[in-house]
């Protein structure tokens, strides 16, 4: 017998010790034939020889063996299967959250959807629709861990990869999201948003120069009006087209004009397209100075214009917050 060497080769040797232990167990339960019983003897004399094992050896028993038996440690790991109760009330609280969802109360939801989660861990949706109701709550780190559980249990959830590329695209990882919205798109072919967002991501990260980087910007339109519906940088790819003619915008729109300052912004912009410089880059001095003094002055307004801004971008990129 060998030195039982460093705390990692004892717990190596540990696992092993009890694998045979099972064999010589299985040998010795009069449960197999003959020729089987010959095949595990070969086995367990294989492996003590490769490690260096013997179960008769009382210093290996005593350095090697433990209580629990491996039927018992993979019992005590493996995840219980739900009962057909625990379903039932799994999916009461998951019916409940949805409708917590439409009446706009995220965190009353998202604690039913984790209570539906708590019953049973093994269905893919609760855990998809409690990302939606993080997604609400701006918990989008969160809200990715559950887009990956739920893939986990089933890889080919097209709602969990949709879900999953929203949250990439608003984090800004339009390489990742790209990559989510096209499983999407696979296996939910029909699904004309999950095409729509592929094409926004696609729209962020602009043409591939040479040398394979991306993140780009997406070309800019000459006509700065043109109605073409493109996505602007930093925007999620949101449609103006859509977005226009949707009243909320309209109402958010006038209760902005009306604001201090505003015909001082307006100016200034005008004042950079005249100089030449069209990109957002040559307003956000002004924007950020306006949106500083909103915030001082009316943070109540302002609140209520970036919940509103947030509204209007969820309903122009695949609703991440609608549950199943």
């Amino acid at each position: 017998m060998e030195s039982s060497g460093g705390p990692e080769e004892q717990g190596r040797k540990g696992v092993v010790f009890s694998i045979m232990r099972y064999l010589q167990d299985q040998i010795k339960s009069g449960q197999h034939s003959s020729d089987s019983v010959e095949s595990l003897e070969v086995a367990l004399d294989c492996i003590g020889q490769v490690y260096h094992l013997d179960l008769a050896s009382q210093e290996d028993t005593a350095t090697y063996s433990i209580e629990k038996s491996l039927e018992e440690i993979f019992s005590t790991a493996a995840p219980s299967v739900p009962s057909s109760s625990a379903k039932r009330q799994a999916e009461a609280f998951k019916t409940q959250g949805n409708v917590h969802i439409k009446n706009g109360e995220v965190d009353k939801a998202v604690e039913c959807y984790s209570k539906a989660i708590e019953l049973d861990p093994t269905n893919a949706t609760y855990f998809c629709n409690r990302a939606a109701g993080l997604i609400k709550q701006q918990k989008l780190d969160e809200a990715l861990e559950d887009c990956r559980k739920s893939l986990v249990l089933n890889p080919d959830y097209a709602r969990a990869h949709g879900r999953m590329g929203y949250v990439y695209s608003t984090q800004g990882q339009y390489a990742e999201a790209k990559k989510s919205f096209t499983e999407a798109t696979r296996l939910d072919p029909e699904n004309a948003s999950y095409k729509e967002n592929l094409t926004a991501v696609e729209q962020q990260l602009g043409p591939q120069p040479q040398g394979g980087q991306q993140g780009a910007p997406p070309p800019s339109s000459s006509s700065g009006s043109g109605g073409g519906g493109g996505g602007m940088p930093g925007l999620g790819g949101m449609n103006i087209g859509s977005i226009i003619s949707n009243p909320r915008f309209m109402n958010m729109a006038s209760t902005l004009m009306s604001q201090p300052g505003f015909q001082q912004l307006a100016g200034g912009m005008m004042q950079n397209m005249a100089g030449g410089n069209r990109g957002p880059e040559g307003m956000m001095p002004q924007v950020m100075q306006m949106a500083q003094e909103m915030q001082q002055n009316n943070p109540e307004l302002f609140q209520n214009l970036q919940q509103q801004a947030q509204g209007l971008q969820q309903q122009n990129q695949q609703n991440p917050s609608q549950p199943q």
